[in-house]
Order: structure tokens, then C-alpha cells, then sequence
């Protein structure tokens, strides 16, 4: 039987704090300079007249994506063993919160919730998270392609189909290579979190929903400022931001400087700086929206975090 003395919990080198301390640094020189960039020549006034529905919606669309998230986390971990959405939504409360960290703390006290109040053994967790992130990872692939290839139609659809049925067929001929399953010898888990249909199907068609709560995000922000951006480009914004969003490096900055970046590099092309400075502000206002969702879900979760951690403590594991 473990005791909290050598119960295994997440750690982070001295190297890497310091790496994303220099990026937490390097992201808020970038969301300064959008925010600057924005001020120049966009007209922040257009904020003040902007329809409550849009506001309201931009902010259920980012809390929507809290709970999808949820439900993607928990279809990934349901061949192992059983959870609670509810708790999973409040940990991505917490992490969201903590992302905005100099040192990008969301992983860490994601892991070490599962570890020390679930009891889940920490090469599960591990694996549970990589899983994870590859379903993200290929969603945001598949989608990207079949918006490239066929854009926003019917065979939009047929190509994300297609793309999901040939991935499970690739993922099912990559577990059997002797690679794949040397590495599921070592991390038993893996093979039921990538192989098992519902957590494929459950979590993949999740984060097709999620995918789309991003675009409706990214269009609310545009209407909230007043510009009109072509669907596609839309739904490449918004690909963008969720494929940022992974970055290690921190929260603040990278994700705002690749949308803005990327949208005056859009259908608008290089545009004058009035057009600069908008999309700017296109990047500010959909990030300060999850903002405005994420840190006080994060807060109001803490009490319930920091007591669920100091009981488990005190408790010593089945």
C-alpha cells in the first residue's frame, strides 16, 4: 500500500519552468503588441454597441467547449474506468484557469488531481492525456483538410466522414505494427483508449463539436466588431487558435499573434493598416471572451479543488 510520502506526482525540471517562464515572457510581448496593434486604427467603440445575444453567445459558445472538452476526456479514459463529467469540467476549469500561469500549471494540476484524489496510476494518466491530445491533434487535421479541399459543402461533410472512417482503419493497422505494440506492452492502457470505437467514434464526434464551437466563437467576435470575413477563413481562424492553443510555451500571446497573423493573410490579403489593426482586435476579443469564461470558472472551482486534494491527502489510497 502507497502513502502520500511516495505517492508518484507530476513534476517539472528547473529547465523547462525556465522555458516557458521565457515564453510566458515572449506571449505577453505578443498580446501587448496585438493590443497595440488593435489600437492604432480600430475603433474599439463599435464594442459598446455590440448586440448582447452576440456577447452572450460568444461566451455560452467558449463554456460549451468546457463541457465538450469534458465529455472528449471522459469518452478516452471510459474503456479503463469510469468518471465523473461533472468533476472532468470542473478540472478544465482549474487548468484553464492555471494556463494562464508564467509556467503552464493547467497539465500539471490536471494530473495531479487524477493521480492523488482518482488514484489513477500515473502512466494511465500520461496516457490518457497523449491520447487525448492525438484525437485533438487529428481532428483539427481532418477538418483542415476537408476545408482546404472542399470548401463548406456537402463534400465538406463526405470528406471529414471518409477522413474519420480511413483514420480509425490507419490506427487500427498502426497498433498492430510490433512498434505500437511493443509500446502497448509497456502502457496497457493505450490500445483500449485508441482502439475502442466508443472512444474513437465518442471522442472524435466531440471534437468535430468542439471544432465548431471554435468557429462559432470566431464569427461571434467578428460580428461583436463589426467584420465581415469569408466562412472559410472563419473556420481556418478558428483551427488555428485551438492548434495554438497546444502551444507549451504558455497561453497569453502565441494563440492572439497567430489569428491576427493569419487573418490579414487571409481573403483580405495584406490590407492597409486599418485592416491590420482589426484583426487584431478579432484575436483580442475572442480570446478575452474565454477569458472571461475560464478564469472564473477556474476560481469559482478552487475551493472545491484545493479540498477534494487536501481529503485525498489525508486519506490513504484503497
Amino acid at each position: 500500500m502507497s502513502t502520500d510520502a511516495n505517492e508518484p506526482r507530476p513534476r517539472i525540471s528547473i529547465q523547462r519552468a525556465a522555458l516557458q517562464i521565457v515564453g510566458f515572457l515572449v506571449g505577453i510581448g505578443l498580446i501587448v503588441w496585438c493590443v497595440r496593434s488593435a489600437g492604432q486604427e480600430a475603433d474599439w467603440r463599435g464594442l459598446l454597441s455590440a448586440s448582447p445575444l452576440d456577447v452572450a453567445g460568444l461566451l455560452a459558445a467558449t463554456m460549451l467547449s468546457v463541457v465538450i472538452n469534458a465529455g472528449a476526456f471522459w469518452t478516452v479514459l471510459h474503456p479503463i474506468r469510469r468518471h465523473s463529467i461533472w468533476s472532468i469540467t470542473l478540472i478544465n476549469g482549474i487548468a484553464g484557469l492555471f494556463n494562464y500561469a508564467p509556467v503552464r500549471l493547467g497539465l500539471i494540476a490536471r494530473m495531479a488531481y487524477h493521480i492523488r484524489v482518482d488514484r489513477i496510476e500515473a502512466g494511465v494518466v500520461i496516457t490518457w492525456m497523449l491520447a487525448t491530445a492525438l484525437f485533438m491533434m487529428l481532428s483539427l487535421v481532418i477538418v483542415g483538410v476537408a476545408t482546404v479541399a472542399a470548401p463548406l459543402g456537402i463534400w465538406t461533410v463526405v470528406l471529414v466522414v471518409g477522413q474519420l472512417v480511413l483514420a480509425k482503419l490507419l490506427l487500427n493497422v498502426a497498433m498492430a505494427l510490433p512498434p505500437a505494440r511493443a509500446l502497448t506492452t509497456r502502457f496497457q492502457s493505450l490500445a483500449p483508449m485508441l482502439l475502442s470505437p466508443m472512444a474513437y467514434w465518442g471522442t472524435m464526434s466531440l471534437r468535430l463539436l468542439d471544432v465548431g464551437a471554435f468557429v462559432l466563437r470566431m464569427w461571434l467576435a467578428a460580428r461583436i466588431i463589426g467584420l465581415s470575413i469569408p466562412a472559410i477563413d472563419v473556420v481556418m481562424l478558428a483551427l488555428t487558435a485551438q492548434l495554438v492553443s497546444l502551444s507549451p510555451l504558455g497561453r497569453l500571446g502565441f494563440r492572439e499573434a497567430a489569428v491576427a497573423f493569419l487573418a490579414s493573410r487571409l481573403e483580405s490579403g495584406l490590407g492597409t493598416g486599418a485592416v491590420e489593426s482589426i484583426h487584431s482586435q478579432l484575436a483580442v476579443v475572442e480570446s478575452a471572451g474565454e477569458a472571461a469564461v475560464l478564469v472564473p470558472l477556474g476560481v469559482l472551482a478552487a475551493p472545491w479543488y484545493l479540498w477534494v486534494m487536501r481529503r485525498a491527502r489525508r486519506s490513504p489510497p484503497a
